[in-house]
């Protein structure tokens, strides 16, 4: 199995057509971290499904893949569109409970990459369980969200090691209902 020991390692392999992961978790983890490297977002794009529900094949693909149709009412002044119609993609096929394969792997992009700017997309922006417990902690405890988030800061050595912003922080709160609105 050549995919699953580059999702927790240091270096991040390029994806290629045979690799073989344990689980959804471990393929969707791969081809995250690829993509964060590399400098694009990523998102799950189709599912196939047999007559019992159960997952036959998915793909990931770059988070600017579709086309936008503009519904804009102004022709003059378009609103400018992050959809490029990018194929960049791998297909999954699942052979059985355990065993996830990658079928076919394009990654020809049609835009420029930005691997400095791939941690604001929504898909590599996640909440861990243990600085939400602590953001939960310390808001249930009367201490400011924005200290809250300084401290994570700090304890993870620099914004870069944060996974998430202040913004997400505050609405993972909000979702939950235990920070109100100010």
């Amino acid at each position: 199995m050549n995919g699953v020991e580059s999702v927790d390692g240091k270096q991040c392999k390029e994806p290629k057509v045979n690799m073989v992961f344990r689980s959804k978790y471990d393929t969707c983890q791969f081809y995250s971290k690829f993509a964060k490297k590399e400098g694009f977002g990523i998102k799950k794009c189709s599912v196939k499904c047999d007559l019992d529900g159960v997952v036959k094949y998915f793909s990931l693909t770059c988070s600017r893949n579709d086309k936008n149709l503009s519904e804009e009412k102004n022709t003059l002044n378009p609103r400018p569109s992050v959809k490029l119609g990018c194929k960049a993609k791998i297909n999954i096929i699942v052979r059985s409970v355990c065993i996830y394969v990658i079928s076919k792997v394009s990654l020809t992009h049609n835009y420029g990459l930005s691997p400095r700017k791939s941690c604001h997309f929504p898909f590599h922006r996640i909440v861990n369980p243990t600085s939400k417990r602590m953001l939960e902690l310390n808001v249930k405890a009367g201490i400011p969200l924005v200290k809250s988030y300084l401290t994570l800061v700090i304890r993870n050595e620099g914004y870069d090691r944060v996974n998430f912003g202040e913004r997400d922080a505050r609405n993972l709160l909000q979702s939950l209902g235990i920070l109100g609105l100010e």
